[in-house]
C-alpha cells in the first residue's frame, strides 16, 4: 500500500483472476471503489508516487522476460507507460520519488543490490548506497533530508539513514528490520521488525535526525503473499492504514431444479 502526498488516494496491489499477476489499482479514501490504473499483464510490485501525485513510477516485467523488471512511470488515466532508462538486464526495484528523481535499487549479481538516484531532470543515474551488500528499501524523509535504507551489511538485514543523497550512513535498528517508512514532519520513522511487529524509533531535532531506542507499536497480520510495507502505511500522525486478512464469511449456496422455482 502506498498513501498519495496529500494521504487521500491509496495504491493497491490487485491479483488478476486466474493468474499469478498483480496490476495497480488506486482507491479513494472516503470510498471503496478501486479504478485501475495499469493493464500490462504483468507483475509491479514496487510503486511510487510523484511529488505531486499525477503519476506513479513502477518496475514491472511487462516489458522483457519473467525476471527482468525496468522502471517504468505511468500518468493517471493514461495506458501510456513511459520506460526511463537505462535498459539492461538487471533486476530493478522502485522505493520513492522525490522531487530529485526516483530511487531504485539495481541488482550488480547475487549478493550486490546498489540504491540510485534517477535525476528528475535526467542525465546519468546517481549512486546512494552502493557499498557492495545487499541495499534496498529505500526512503527518503518528507523534508528530502535523510534517506532511510535497508542493508545487509552486518549479515542481517538492519535500517541505516544517511544524508540524502549522500553522507555517512547511521544504524538505527538494534536487532534487524525492513521497510523503512517515515512519519510526517520527519519526527519518527517505522519499520518491520523481523518477529513481524510494527516498530517506531523517534528522530530528535533539530540538526538531524538522533535516534533513540526502537520500540513495538503492533504485531502485524502475516498474510501469504505480502510483506514488509505491503501490508501497511503511516498516514496522519498515529494514524496507519493495515491490510488485514478478510474476515467475511462466504457462503456459497447451489439451487437444484432452480426452474421449477419460477413456476411457482
Amino acid at each position: 500500500m502506498r498513501p498519495s502526498p496529500d494521504g487521500q488516494r491509496v495504491l493497491l496491489l490487485r491479483a488478476e483472476t486466474g493468474a499469478p499477476i498483480f496490476e495497480i489499482w488506486t482507491m479513494d479514501r472516503g470510498r471503496a471503489a478501486p479504478t485501475r490504473w495499469t493493464n500490462n499483464r504483468a507483475n509491479a510490485p514496487f510503486q511510487a508516487w510523484s511529488p505531486d501525485g499525477t503519476k506513479i513510477a513502477y518496475s514491472s516485467n511487462h516489458d522483457g522476460p519473467y525476471d527482468v523488471f525496468n522502471v517504468f512511470t505511468q500518468a493517471f488515466g493514461s495506458r501510456e507507460a513511459v520506460q526511463i532508462p537505462p535498459t539492461n538486464e538487471h533486476f530493478k526495484a522502485v522505493y520513492d520519488w522525490t522531487t530529485e528523481g526516483i530511487v531504485y535499487s539495481e541488482d550488480r549479481s547475487a549478493d550486490v543490490r546498489d540504491l540510485l538516484l534517477w535525476p528528475a531532470n535526467g542525465g546519468k543515474a546517481v549512486p546512494l548506497v552502493t557499498t557492495g551488500y545487499w541495499n534496498y528499501d529505500g526512503a527518503v524523509s518528507p523534508d528530502g533530508r535523510w534517506l532511510a535504507f535497508v542493508s545487509n551489511e552486518t549479515g542481517t538485514d538492519e535500517i541505516y539513514v544517511q544524508p540524502f543523497p549522500s553522507g555517512r550512513p547511521d544504524r538505527v535498528s538494534a536487532d534487524g528490520g525492513t521497510s523503512p517508512a517515515w512519519g510526517p514532519g520527519t519526527r519518527e520513522l517505522f519499520f518491520n521488525s523481523p518477529e513481524g511487529q510494527l516498530m517506531v524509533v523517534g528522530a530528535g531535532r533539530p540538526g538531524g535526525p538522533t535516534f533513540g531506542t526502537p520500540a513495538p507499536l503492533f504485531k502485524l497480520n502475516q498474510i501469504g503473499g505480502f510483506q514488509g510495507a505491503s501490508l501497511w502505511a503511516p498516514l496522519d500522525s498515529g494514524t496507519f492504514l493495515v491490510l488485514q486478512p478478510s474476515t467475511v464469511n462466504r457462503t456459497v449456496r447451489l439451487t437444484l431444479n432452480w426452474p421449477a422455482a419460477l413456476e411457482d
